[in-house]
């Protein structure tokens, strides 16, 4: 359940398959602050292989909810993370589905499992085991705060809130109000 989740990973996934295929990813991760406002955005990207019953090509958008293992696995610069999962997806043009389950293992011994939301598109169709490294892009977040800030600094809420993801903090207080209010009615 989103409403309970300790940060979030957004990620535009692309995918490109037959029977075996390539994995890439960039996006960011917000952590949520103990005020109930979110950190400042973390630059993050994988790569990976996927293997499977599948043909195509797909561009997916992926909302993943992080517990406070997975999100302390950005926070450590040392930590080595790997996505490992499986995934069914279909995508025909602009319309399409993803089911992700996987497991963020960390080589600091830490391990959490995640279930995403997403919408592809595409030309895509199958099911796929699949394996990523997942890491924090420091030369982006140095260029995007113009200083360099570890990623415990940004996830933290020691580093300032950019004015340049105020639509992101706009859409997850629309929707955090929206659930609180069905909540609300429904007692």
């Amino acid at each position: 359940r989103l409403e309970a989740v300790e940060g979030l990973m957004f990620m535009t996934v692309g995918k490109i398959a037959f029977i075996g295929g390539l994995r890439f990813a960039t996006g960011c991760v917000v952590a949520k602050l103990p005020d109930n406002t979110w950190s400042a955005p973390c630059a993050v990207s994988s790569y990976g292989f996927a293997f499977g019953a599948v043909v195509g090509a797909e561009i997916t958008d992926v909302v993943t909810p992080l517990d406070r293992d997975a999100l302390g696995q950005f926070m450590d610069p040392s930590a080595s993370k790997l996505s490992l999962g499986a995934s069914v997806s279909f995508a025909f043009g602009p319309l399409g589905r993803a089911a992700d389950g996987e497991a963020l293992v960390s080589s600091a011994g830490a391990a959490s499992s995640t279930t995403s939301y997403s919408q592809a598109r595409g030309f895509y169709g199958g099911f796929t085991v699949e394996g990523a490294h997942v890491y924090v892009r420091d030369r982006v977040n140095t260029r995007f705060y113009g200083v360099p800030r570890t990623p415990a600094e940004i996830l933290g809420g020691t580093a300032p809130r950019p004015r340049a993801a105020r639509p992101l903090y706009d859409a997850l207080d629309r929707y955090y109000a929206e659930r609180v209010d069905r909540y609300l009615d429904d007692v």
